[in-house]
């Protein structure tokens, strides 16, 4: 019984420092630029795409 205890929690230790890890780095893999949803003049192309959709 100990051993299966012992197995359960070096398991959910383990996912824990895997996301640990992993969440913060997801901003790095899904950056996109800014000039996609803010521009001096006009609307951004972001905007621009949801009001198509939208209309």
């Amino acid at each position: 019984m100990k051993s299966r205890m012992k197995r359960i929690f070096a398991g959910l230790a383990a996912l824990v420092i895997a996301a640990v890890i992993w969440l913060p780095c997801l901003h790095l893999v899904f950056t996109r630029p800014l000039s996609d949803f803010r521009q001096n003049q006009g609307l951004s192309p972001k905007a621009r795409q949801l009001a198509l959709v939208s209309s």
